[in-house]
């Protein structure tokens, strides 16, 4: 068993790109890696900063060292929700997606969620680049489709500034649908609604 203890370093950087600079946890994980002749991470989530303790206990073991995880550009087209849902459609057919688009600014953003509100019961905004639901805007249609452009824009600007987005454009903006009454992160696991019938 490895005692990791604490980085170091502080700032906000995942610790698993924090680590390496600390260097008696480097050289336990090297020591660990040199002694079995290989090495791997399986990480949470398989972003970069996966990838660059696996380098880093790769060099200072001299071994292989796996991730078993996608390379990072391919977790990146992956989790940008607007390239998803782009490669979505050319495979699958617009059909396969609830109502969804890009949105550049936040005048389209509004008109778009005005758009949607008529005619589904909640509108989603999504940052294309946050891991899981955090960078994920739910509102209801209901109040939404009295207010007026400007009053969505500073709603939805409001929500997105509050999960830490920091005005990054293109958004994806889409019909939330009816069936998903919470995120799996925000939940305490999955809970869906059935309607009759289905």
């Amino acid at each position: 068993m490895i005692a990791l203890g604490l980085p170091n370093t502080a700032g906000t950087a995942a610790v698993a790109s924090r680590f390496r600079e600390t260097e008696p946890i480097l050289e336990q994980f090297a020591a660990a890696a040199s002694e079995a002749g290989r090495f791997q991470v399986i990480p949470h989530i398989g972003a970069g900063s996966a990838w660059t303790p696996a380098a880093a206990i790769a060099r200072a073991a001299r071994v292989p060292v796996a991730v078993a995880a996608a390379p990072p550009r391919l977790t990146r087209r992956v989790n940008d929700k607007i390239w998803f849902a782009n490669r979505v459609r050319e495979v699958l057919g617009a059909d396969a997606l609830p109502p969804t688009y890009a949105a550049f600014g936040p005048a389209a953003v509004a008109a778009r969620i005005a758009h949607i509100a008529r005619t589904a019961d909640r509108v989603i905004v999504k940052t294309p680049d946050s891991a899981g639901s955090f960078g994920n805007a739910a509102i209801d249609s209901a109040p939404v489709r009295s207010f007026d452009l400007r009053r969505i824009r500073d709603l939805v600007l409001s929500m997105l500034w509050g999960r830490g987005w920091r005005g990054g454009f293109l958004v994806l903006v889409g019909a939330w649908e009816a069936d998903a009454i919470a995120s799996p992160r925000s939940s305490s696991g999955y809970r869906r609604r059935r309607k009759a019938g289905r």
